[in-house]
């Protein structure tokens, strides 16, 4: 696999505003080879990445922003190696030569404020991603597990972060995010169905720093996570 890709970017402040815009462009080359099959899988394209930021800084603890990106997230060897590796005598996982680079579109819109409070709603739609789906054989007592690419997936949400100190030697790190997401995709073995999974979600993780001794050589974190 070959990539090969040029960048180019614009950016200015005024005032209390800064603003970038940016555009990469990356063209790539895909060449695949079977010796016991003497097949090749020979794919080749080009993308257009671009980037845009905006900001408003109040003042020196306050900001808002909105960014948007294109991001792409190529398949990995082992979700394209299309020979059977088995995990034991009736399970096995299989690739595909053929599968599809997911693109991303990611907006956010966030605001900071006193400095370590930042709230972000963002949007994120997932074109062509990898889905690793699971079937099983009742003629053969087999369970196969096959990368394929999806239609897409979509998710939303709202994201809160913070890395402040409470008192003097405990810090505290909060993330929490409460979102949705919604996939589709074909179940290859029921009559190509096409199949909707959808749920909204809370994701929160609080990391305590604790620091001990006159030189804080003495540490202790506390974590907590929680993943509905």
């Amino acid at each position: 696999e070959m990539n090969y890709a040029a960048y180019t970017s614009f950016s200015k402040d005024w005032g209390h505003w800064s603003f970038k815009l940016g555009l990469r462009t990356e063209y790539t080359d895909i060449t695949g080879n079977s010796l016991s099959t003497n097949t090749d899988n020979v794919s080749d394209y080009i993308k257009y990445f671009p980037s845009f930021y905006l900001m408003h800084q109040f003042n020196d603890n306050n900001q808002l922003y909105l960014s948007y990106n294109k991001r792409i997230y190529r398949p990995r060897y082992s979700d394209l190696n299309p020979f059977k590796y088995f995990l034991n005598d009736n399970t096995y996982r299989i690739g595909d030569p053929n599968l599809k680079p997911q693109i991303d579109d990611v907006f956010t819109l966030g605001y900071t404020f006193n400095k370590n409070y930042t709230f972000e709603l963002y949007y994120r739609q997932e074109n062509d991603p990898t889905l690793e789906i699971t079937f099983q054989d009742n003629d053969t007592n087999q369970i196969k597990y096959i990368n394929t690419n999806i239609d897409n997936n979509i998710s939303y949400g709202l994201d809160f972060t913070t890395y402040t100190q409470v008192i003097n030697r405990y810090n505290i790190y909060v993330l929490s995010s409460v979102f949705y997401n919604k996939n589709q995709f074909f179940a290859l073995e029921s009559n190509n169905e096409l199949i909707t999974n959808e749920k909204w979600s809370l994701y929160a993780q609080v990391i305590n720093y604790f620091s001990f001794l006159k030189d804080k050589s003495l540490t202790a974190d506390v974590s907590y996570l929680f993943q509905a």
